[in-house]
């Protein structure tokens, strides 16, 4: 999908309109808009309750909630790393067993470790994805906000 962009690139100076354009939940001004409006807030409630107002409460309410979902894929995959020497450790031990240890076994030990390998792979992309794609919002807000002052 990229090919057609490298090939005008490499003919003549691309413009903004040959550019893609962003998702609505990537668009500064939308961005800026939840994180003025949860700056707003905190400010009423440090006035009523006579405290400093906190940037980093403010940036949990207008992106931390989304954030924090990306737990639950770092988390299954803590789990697929954890099981890995675990799978290990019984495929060993089916190879260099004495005594008779059914196919089955082994074959699930190595099917195990094959699909704990490719899940840990597909998760941590997608977990990176959403990861950078979030820090790229409240990049993109802060700085719209400083350079609005």
């Amino acid at each position: 999908w990229l090919n057609p962009l490298f090939r005008l690139a490499s003919k003549r100076r691309l413009e903004q309109s040959d550019l893609f354009d962003l998702a609505k939940q990537d668009q500064t001004q939308i961005l800026v808009d939840k994180l003025d409006s949860a700056w707003q807030l905190e400010l009423e409630k440090c006035q009523a309750a006579k405290s400093t107002p906190s940037l980093s409460l403010a940036l949990y309410r207008s992106f931390g909630r989304k954030f924090l979902l990306l737990a639950i894929p770092c988390f299954i995959v803590q789990i697929l790393t954890i099981a890995q020497p675990l799978l290990i450790g019984g495929l060993v031990n089916y190879f260099t067993s004495i005594q008779e240890i059914p196919a089955w076994q082994g074959y699930l030990y190595a099917i195990g470790l094959s699909c704990s390998a490719f899940l840990i792979t597909m998760i941590e992309q997608s977990y990176y994805f959403g990861a950078f794609r979030y820090g790229m919002q409240v990049r993109a807000a802060l700085s719209a906000v400083i350079y609005s002052k």
